[in-house]
């Protein structure tokens, strides 16, 4: 852990050359000297580049700063740049604070008066850092509640509307999106999208604010002018090995599809990885709800069954995407099962790009991407 925060710190204190200005001169400096474990000189060549221009040096800079003025018993501005650090960011985590505590570039700033104020602040730092992070979910939630329940009462709301789905004993959250430029007096598209990150993930999210802005599937619907169905999963209850989850899902599409303004003939489903899997099960389902389906880094491989391809017939409109780069998944692997299907999953279209690796839908190029495989299955007759 602690030989991967350095080399992150020192990929952030390393500019570019091409790109050096008179500050990235002494940055670079500073950094070739900490490599060649030249602290002295790497102290000067930090501190000039912090009296040139500090508003250009980031948290991560500070940080290293300091380790190498503590490293070379510049202790005040190692205090110093601690505190710089802090104020530009560093510290909202729990792991940076145990980080620093036991980092031993510190180890003569231990018995120091100032450390224990200084840990303290760090502490204090990151309780109110939490606090207000649960503040922000908390807000959120309530927020996505009251749109259900203002659309329980029929009235439409641009934004997102958070519902429970009751299977046996389990309430399965989902999101219901609709996008800035509804129209109430007309049917929409759905779009039901399937997260990734299902076999690792211990909980649901659906206290999450930052899904508005991080998940590219909520831009692609405004361009769209579609409404998303976002159901959420977890590990013990997800799109991987859990039939009841896969069929939840079939379940409040139905039950958001007579809800909400939408043509039943228009409902394609996107997933994305984990969720992009998933969407070789519906697909090869004898009745659908669905027009089409886009899996963007998905495995050909299920885990609760074989895939009947065979079942993927030209009607059923299924684009997968793949990238050459993918380090995750096993590009050659699942282009060699691509191939060895396509005789008979006729509906079957294989798509490749060379970029994005793993987390194509997260690059820039990804909201376009979707944006026109969308389109395509959309305009299918």
């Amino acid at each position: 852990m602690k030989r991967l925060f350095l080399l992150v710190t020192l990929t952030l204190i390393l500019p570019t050359v091409s790109n050096a200005q008179s500050f990235e001169q002494l940055a670079q400096k500073a950094g070739d000297f900490y490599i060649k474990n030249n602290l002295p000189e790497a102290f000067k060549a930090i501190k000039a580049a912090f009296q040139l221009d500090s508003n250009k040096a980031r948290a991560f800079d500070y940080y290293t700063a300091a380790r190498i003025a503590a490293k070379t018993d510049h202790i005040s501005e190692a205090f110093s740049w601690l505190y710089v650090a802090q104020r530009r960011g560093l510290g909202r985590e729990i792991f940076y604070l145990e980080y620093v505590s036991l980092d031993d570039a510190f180890l003569h700033m231990w018995k120091d008066p100032r450390w224990e104020p200084y840990v303290k602040t760090l502490e204090q730092d990151m309780l109110k850092k939490k606090a207000e992070e649960q503040r922000r979910r908390e807000d959120w939630k309530n927020a996505c509640l009251r749109n259900a329940a203002a659309m329980k009462e029929g009235h439409l709301q641009a934004g997102f509307a958070l519902y429970y789905n009751k299977v046996d004993t389990l309430e399965v959250p989902y999101q219901v999106y609709v996008p800035k430029s509804i129209n109430t007096h007309k049917k929409h598209k759905l779009i039901v999208f399937l997260h990734g990150g299902v076999v690792d993930q211990g909980y649901f999210g659906e206290d999450s604010p930052s899904m508005s802005s991080v998940v590219p599937i909520f831009q692609v619907a405004d361009s769209l002018g579609a409404i998303v169905l976002y159901p959420f999963a977890r590990k013990d209850f997800g799109w991987w090995g859990q039939l009841a989850a896969f069929q939840n899902v079939v379940n409040i599409t139905k039950v958001v599809t007579a809800q909400y303004p939408i043509d039943p003939k228009q409902i394609v489903m996107v997933g994305d990885a984990t969720g992009g899997t998933a969407l070789f099960w519906y697909a090869t389902q004898p009745e659908s709800l669905y027009k089409g389906y886009l899996a963007i880094s998905a495995t050909p491989k299920l885990e609760i069954g074989e895939i009947a391809f065979s079942q993927i017939t030209p009607d059923k409109h299924f684009y997968s995407i793949n990238a050459t780069d993918d380090r995750i998944l096993n590009y050659k692997e699942i282009h060699d099962i691509y191939s060895k299907q396509r005789s008979i999953a006729t509906g079957w279209h294989f798509e490749t790009v060379n970029f994005g690796g793993y987390n194509i839908i997260f690059r820039n190029e990804g909201p376009p991407l979707i944006l026109k495989y969308l389109k395509k299955i959309f305009a299918e007759k």
